[in-house]
């Protein structure tokens, strides 16, 4: 009857907006009831980190508002240069020896003292050498600051943090099954970084962070503010700028990462986030890898994708978060 059906909401914030994704059901069979946004006023969030915690809470409890949501458990995905991905491997060690391991040589891997991060870890594989068989871990590590105050304005609008994602992360999950078994590309074009991650045999081998430069700014809001169409010139000279950007970063992010495997050879690369549905953009990068580039978006689930609409790809990451909030 529904009495004890599980919800979930999934949210992503920005310098620009609040994203959010509101699920049911279970994990294996979720179902979209709600995607919405809010705009943030100008230098409430600076960079993906939260500069008004104050402003930050009333957007939010604005938005539950206006938008009726009834749950208050929400997933947040986190996206800025606080947030901090390593790859690592270590002797194969029980749970608890590993757990100590980690973290008392945190700084072998991530070069932040361990009092100012909140570090996580997940096995992600295993390998061997010379010395015996080893765990290939996937740490990730988070400044305790920048988490504080994104903390502090969801409790201040009686939200109910039940876990904390990395945005870029969260993408691959909705990479389609049949393509998990190979290597792939997985860009997120969020508004304020891109992401790149790349998947090995369904294992994340590289995360990387993009800051999108100073001079690249402005041709990525002439691709998206009111005058987009205004000049023809001026929108070509854009995407030019933007596309050969991305293409440069996607490229260099690839052959470092076949410098160690070099066996691989990538045919897929998926797109998405805020900026992957501008106009030209996916044809422009695809022109240029001369490869096969796809959106990732919520195109193939029906009922998200009628919901979300045109701009399904702005919510990809929030949708995915939402999901794994109803595990367990």
């Amino acid at each position: 009857m529904g009495i004890f059906t599980k919800s979930s909401v999934g949210m992503e914030i920005d310098s620009k907006e609040i994203r959010v994704a509101y699920v049911e059901g279970t994990a294996d069979k979720p179902i979209p009831r709600l995607f919405a946004r809010q705009t943030l006023p100008e230098g409430v969030v600076r960079d993906g980190k939260v500069a008004s915690p104050g402003e930050l809470a009333t957007a939010i409890s604005a938005l539950w508002t206006r938008e009726n949501i009834k749950s208050r458990d929400v997933i947040l995905g986190v996206n800025n240069q606080d947030v901090i991905i390593r790859f690592a491997a270590v002797p194969d060690l029980p749970k608890d020896k590993l757990y100590n391991l980690i973290h008392f040589q945190s700084t072998d891997y991530i070069p932040i003292p361990i009092h100012e991060i909140e570090l996580d870890y997940s096995v992600v594989g295993k390998t061997s050498n010379n010395a015996g068989d080893l765990l290939k871990l996937l740490l990730v590590a988070g400044r305790k600051n920048m988490l504080n105050d994104f903390i502090a304005a969801l409790e201040a609008a009686r939200m109910k943090i039940t876990d904390i994602g990395v945005s870029m992360l969260a993408a691959v999950r909705l990479v389609p099954e049949q393509m998990r078994n190979e290597p792939i590309v997985v860009v997120n074009l969020s508004n304020d970084f891109g992401n790149i991650v790349i998947m090995n045999q369904n294992e994340p081998g590289m995360a990387r962070t993009i800051a999108y430069p100073s001079h690249i700014q402005p041709f990525l809001s002439r691709l998206t503010g009111q005058d987009r169409y205004d000049s023809y010139t001026a929108r070509a000279e854009s995407l030019e700028k933007v596309c050969n950007f991305l293409a440069n970063e996607i490229r260099s992010s690839v052959l470092y990462y076949r410098n160690q495997e070099p066996e691989l050879f990538f045919q897929r690369y998926y797109i998405t986030g805020s900026h992957a549905r501008d106009e030209g953009v996916l044809p422009g990068i695809q022109q240029l890898l001369q490869t096969d580039v796809s959106l990732l978006d919520l195109s193939s689930l029906k009922q998200a994708s009628t919901l979300a609409g045109e701009s399904s790809s702005d919510y990809t990451v929030c949708y995915s978060l939402a999901i794994s909030g109803l595990e367990g």
